[in-house]
């Protein structure tokens, strides 16, 4: 067998091949630069919405949208913002008006305060939330453009006794909310910036007599009905864990919450008893009826906001989480949540929604 000699390569034939090789390089290298910059384009571009998201911007916008030709602004889920719009920096009383925000698969209240710069007690404190750890999609909230609270004015309120109850500055106030010569009108809801939500302590304490709770109205109705419009299912009355489900010789739910919080209405009704003391070893409690045979218990309280005869709604802050009568310390934070029909106990959670 014989072998050829390989033919050697000329000197023209190997700048060819360095030239061809080049320009693979070069063009490898042009279409990777390209493809980077295609990139980088539409990412800048995509965080900048066009003029035509404006193209029906008008006059009939929320007054809290108002803004100058030297004002940036953005879309964002159909509403329009300002960057920074509620920062300790910005100007906040360009903005006068709040906006509602329906909840989203997922949203949460710190993740939504943080969207809008605004603390989650602003939220919580303007919008009556059953679980304040689990938000139902599909439910609207008010949303204000400052920390603060909403207050609906009335008869003999001016924008100084206003400020007064809620300790804050009435200039904040006039300016907020663009106030004529610090005229407020009755029936009008203005933003109190600063402000934060006055509930009514009736601290119960032992005893049923009404007259130990200086006119607040403590005691039972014995035999009151509620006659308003009935709900058909109940809400969880307080946020945290389930720590005693219903099970014999515990005929109702416990819900604990080492950081406590506030016990809410799990339906429309009339308070029949609001109570302090021992109380068989309930503590300080609430009964609420709501009608058709409903009644509802909340007990352990450590201090209660109703009193007997008010009528209250689904989600209405009635009372504060607590440990009184039969627990045991600090770990025994809790309400007590007792769901009766017809006189029977029955389990609360099949009638939750």
């Amino acid at each position: 067998m014989f072998f050829s000699k390989p033919k050697e390569t000329s000197e023209k034939e190997k700048k060819n091949i360095d030239l061809t090789k080049t320009f693979h390089l070069s063009a490898s290298r042009f279409a990777a630069k390209t493809s980077l910059f295609a990139i980088t384009f539409l990412l800048i571009y995509s965080t900048f919405p066009s003029y035509s998201s404006y193209a029906n911007y008008d006059e009939t916008m929320p007054e809290m949208f108002e803004y100058t030709s030297n004002d940036l602004l953005f879309a964002e889920e159909g509403f329009l913002l300002k960057p920074s719009l509620i920062t300790e920096k910005s100007d906040r009383t360009k903005f006068a008006n709040a906006i509602e925000y329906e909840v989203k698969h997922g949203d949460t209240l710190s993740e939504i305060a943080s969207k809008f710069d605004i603390k989650t007690k602003t939220i919580t404190d303007n919008n009556n939330i059953a679980n304040l750890n689990r938000l139902k999609t599909g439910t609207i909230l008010t949303i204000l453009p400052v920390d603060g609270v909403l207050h609906k004015v009335k008869k003999g309120e001016t924008a100084a006794s206003i400020a007064k109850t809620y300790k804050v500055q009435k200039e904040k106030i006039v300016a907020q909310n663009k106030l004529n010569d610090e005229k407020v009108t009755i029936g009008e809801t203005i933003i109190v910036p600063g402000g934060v939500k006055v509930v009514p302590r009736y601290i119960a304490s032992r005893g049923s007599s009404s007259s130990n709770y200086r006119g607040a109205g403590y005691g039972t109705i014995s035999g009151a009905k509620y006659n308003g419009t009935i709900s058909n299912t109940i809400i969880k009355p307080a946020s945290g864990k389930i720590t005693q489900y219903y099970r014999r010789g515990h005929y109702a739910i416990d819900i604990g919450n080492r950081n406590k919080g506030p016990i809410l209405a799990a339906a429309n009704g009339i308070v029949t008893k609001s109570q302090g003391g021992y109380n068989g070893g309930y503590g300080n409690m609430i009964i609420i009826d709501h009608g058709n045979g409903r009644q509802t218990l909340y007990a352990h309280n450590s201090a209660l906001y109703v009193k007997v005869g008010d009528t209250v709604t689904q989600g209405q802050t009635i009372a504060w989480m607590g440990n009184t009568g039969r627990v045991y310390g600090a770990t025994g934070i809790h309400v007590h949540f007792e769901l009766r029909i017809n006189g029977r106990k029955v389990n609360p959670l099949l009638y939750i929604k």
